[in-house]
């Protein structure tokens, strides 16, 4: 639903998401221009300029730290850091008011960290081109930096902050922005293996894992009187870390409001040398994450209190002056990768497409899930499933799962089966008629087949009491009938059904377990070996109880 923001919380959304640019378009040329005033109060280098355009910083040590009264870089000059290696850190603090303008180039073979509490904006055609680079609007203090215990806080009473990125970021290892607000409309690319953070917060911890990754654990410690902007991290850029991982991750205090990260351009992290690439989308548990474009991944995983796939297409200069009647939804696609959401909403405006991969939404609050036609109230609606295109799809909660009326029309993207995994309540089929290319249910309580159940495509297959305590039981109601296109495989304590009129397969009937109200079947080990392997009971048994589901999940 299309909300109306307050005068005064516009204001400060566009005096926050649009200052760096404000200044950079009204902003006298000669205002930008080589960073001014440094002074190394740590580690051993030189400030030097060979040219009116060029400026050059020496380093000698492992660590520098340089005080700079401004920062920036004009269109057509430069900054090089010339370090002892790609394992040297030079940390550049701005102490005075002006933001950083990065119109030119910045370059360097080790590592940048540039801090100013003002913000930084690189503009349309900047280049950078380093080792490591972290951009952020957060402070950290000597000694921690000097100790390489990379903890950053924003000052008590300053205004919140951006880091914007229009132009192209290149790194041999690692790029980091974080800020309240984080922006990226141009392109950050790393080579192979590296990593791509971007973190909303107003404290950040970074730490390097033993592969050189780099994560962000964020947070919001301020006292804030009013509520925090809408759309604190937004990408609508490129961003490439093949082989290695992209993070998007924001805080998400009980004041913050609208979406926490809005992704709609293209980020990539494909499999290179046998090493999957990785993308995580985190909210927070209270935030929302909105997604759109391209997610080109072996992994996905999105976490918050509400996903939107298919989000609503807007530009950020005019975010206010938008027309909601003229909103339009875009797609989602995961170029055959497997993506995992993990939330308390789910919604899907446009379609949510994996190509090859899995798709997988897990329920975090634990509740129920209710899968129905249309767009029910609380779960998953018919029209929100037929916008998945993916190999599998698996839906997973701690409460019961709750189906009526999901037929092919709803499901018609899925391509091999739909996975329903109830860890802690049962599985019910109740009130409409359902059907399914393929089935696979597992509880850990009881599953209920209380109307007609089909699979057009594949198996028929249900696993009561997954957790082997002994409290499960498969029950199907007299005069029901679960129909398959090929086998029927069923694994329960108990079995309440009638063989001649509640199973009605194509190939094989798998029953593991005591049937009552109907005649015991031979126990599974007499069963043909073959007809186990089709069957398909041997490989899902394998893959919930060792292995933890289809593609781990």
């Amino acid at each position: 639903m299309y909300k109306t923001e307050s005068k005064g919380n516009r204001r400060l959304y566009r005096l926050v998401v649009g200052f760096g640019i404000i200044l950079w378009v009204m902003t006298p040329g000669w205002v930008i221009a080589l960073p001014k005033g440094g002074d190394i109060v740590s580690g051993t280098g030189s400030i030097q300029q060979p040219s009116r355009q060029n400026l050059v910083i020496e380093q000698k040590s492992q660590h520098l730290i340089t005080n700079w009264k401004k920062f920036s870089i004009g269109s057509a000059e430069s900054v090089t850091f010339n370090q002892p290696g790609p394992s040297a850190v030079a940390l550049n603090r701005v102490i005075g008011v002006n933001p950083s303008i990065i119109l030119g180039k910045l370059s360097a073979n080790g590592q940048v960290f540039l801090s100013n509490p003002s913000g930084v904006v690189f503009g349309k055609n900047a280049k950078v081109d380093v080792h490591g680079l972290l951009a952020t609007t957060l402070n950290i203090s000597n000694e921690n930096f000097l100790r390489g215990n990379y903890q950053f806080s924003e000052g008590k009473y300053r205004p919140l902050a951006a880091i914007i990125n229009l132009g192209e970021i290149n790194a041999a290892r690692y790029v980091g922005l974080a800020a309240p607000v984080v922006v990226n409309t141009g392109s950050i690319v790393v080579a192979d293996m590296g990593s791509v953070a971007l973190a909303s917060g107003t404290t950040a911890t970074l730490d390097f894992n033993g592969d050189g990754l780099i994560n962000f654990a964020v947070s919001d410690d301020r006292p804030y009187k009013k509520r925090l902007i809408k759309g604190r991290i937004h990408n609508s850029g490129l961003i490439r870390a093949n082989g290695g991982q992209v993070m998007l991750t924001a805080s998400s205090a009980g004041h913050v409001i609208g979406s926490v990260v809005n992704h709609s351009g293209v980020i990539e992290a494909q499999t290179v040398q046998a090493k999957d690439g990785k993308i995580i989308l985190s909210g927070g548990s209270q935030g929302n994450v909105q997604i759109s474009g391209t997610l080109d991944a072996s992994n996905v995983l999105v976490k918050a209190d509400e996903v939107t796939v298919g989000a609503r297409k807007f530009s950020w200069v005019n975010y206010y002056d938008r027309d909601p009647r003229k909103v339009e939804a875009k797609s989602l696609s995961t170029n055959n990768g497997d993506i995992h959401i993990v939330a308390n909403d789910l919604n899907i405006r446009g379609d949510l497409d994996s190509g090859t991969g899995d798709v997988s939404f897990t329920l975090a609050n634990g509740r129920d899930l209710n899968l129905a036609p249309g767009n029910p109230r609380t779960g998953l609606g018919g029209d929100d499933l037929s916008r998945i295109y993916a190999e599998n799809l698996v839906l997973k909660t701690k409460g019961d799962i709750n189906v009526d009326g999901i037929t092919e029309k709803h499901t018609g993207g899925i391509k091999d089966s739909v996975i329903l995994k109830s860890t802690g309540g049962d599985i019910n089929f109740e009130g409409e008629a359902s059907s399914f290319p393929a089935l696979k249910a597992s509880a850990t309580n009881d599953i209920n087949v209380m109307t007609n159940v089909t699979t057009t495509q594949g198996d028929f297959i249900g696993v009561a009491d997954s957790d082997d305590d002994g409290k499960g039981d498969f029950n199907v109601d007299p005069g029901v009938v679960i129909a398959s296109a090929r086998d029927i495989d069923v694994s329960a304590p108990t079995i309440n059904a009638d063989n001649d009129e509640s199973f009605d397969e194509t190939r094989d009937l798998i029953l593991n377990g005591k049937v009552e109200n109907g005649d015991d079947l031979p126990p599974v080990a007499s069963i043909e070996t073959e007809a186990i392997q089709q069957g398909s009971l041997g490989s899902f048994l394998t893959e919930f109880f060792e292995n933890g589901g289809p593609s781990g999940c």
